[in-house]
This record gives structure tokens, C-alpha cells and sequence, in this order.
């Protein structure tokens, strides 16, 4: 680099980027599952029909059947009538799958590699200066992969 302080913020931020995308997929593989698994119970913290779970991962019906299909054959979510609409299935997860969902959640906070050398008051100084400078996404409902099912 030619010492522009302004490249070695973009390169450190890409490079804080790949770092977290490639623990998330370590993370995902501990944990068994495909990416599309891990968007899918990330996005379940409600029941919520096929077609929304298709739309907040951006997935097409069928991939989405098929993420359903592989999760409740391993006891991870169950297929229950929508009491509003009898002609709907919501996708609910099994206490067994709302626990590897915290599972997940924890390993990628607690566990992130870009923060274990940081201190609390780095973490709180990282967090202020993040805050003014991008705005906070509920990173339940954002796709993270998209990526077919299998």
C-alpha cells in the first residue's frame, strides 16, 4: 500500500468482513447444517409460512421446501396449521432447534475471531464508533448466503 489511510480502512474493513463470513462458516459446518439451513433457523424465531421464510432468504418455494424437509427429518422444526389461515403450514422449530439456533448465536457472537483480542471497553469503543458510522441490522431477518438448499 502506498500508506493512503484511507485504503487501509478499506482493507481492514474488507478483511474484517471475510473474517466474519468465513467464521460464520465454520460455524455452520460444527453445527451440521448446509448455510441455507443455518439463514432458514436464523430467520425462525417465529413460526412463519413457507413463502415468507422463501422471501427473507430470497430462495425460490422449492429450495425452501427442501431446507424444511432436511430440518424437520434431523427434529428441528415441525410443519403446524396456521390458526389464522387452515389452508397455510407455519414452520416452527422443535425446542431441539431453537436450541442450536441459540447454539449458533453464541458461537458467532461470543466466539468471533476479529474480537477475541479486543477488551470490554475496545468492544464498547468498536461498538459506538460502528454505530455512527453504519446503521444496525436485525441480522435475523437479512439473508447471509444465498445459496441453494443443498
Amino acid at each position: 500500500m502506498d500508506g493512503d489511510p484511507s485504503l487501509e480502512l478499506g482493507r481492514l474493513l474488507f478483511g474484517l468482513v471475510q473474517s466474519l463470513r468465513q467464521h460464520m462458516l465454520d460455524v455452520v459446518t460444527e453445527l451440521d447444517l448446509t448455510p441455507a439451513q443455518a439463514a432458514a433457523l436464523r430467520n425462525l424465531y417465529e413460526p412463519r409460512s413457507q413463502r415468507d421464510l422463501a422471501t427473507r432468504l430470497e430462495l425460490d418455494a422449492s429450495s425452501v421446501t427442501d431446507i424444511a424437509d432436511q430440518l424437520e427429518a434431523r427434529g428441528l422444526l415441525e410443519r403446524q396449521v396456521n390458526p389464522d389461515d387452515r389452508r397455510v403450514r407455519l414452520l416452527k422449530l422443535t425446542p431441539e432447534g431453537e436450541a442450536l439456533r441459540q447454539a449458533f448465536f453464541v458461537r458467532m457472537i461470543h466466539d468471533a475471531p476479529p474480537l477475541a483480542g479486543l477488551s470490554e471497553t475496545e468492544r464498547a469503543t468498536l461498538q459506538r464508533l460502528l454505530a455512527k458510522t453504519v446503521e444496525p441490522r436485525d441480522f435475523l431477518t437479512v439473508p447471509t448466503f444465498r445459496a441453494k438448499a443443498r
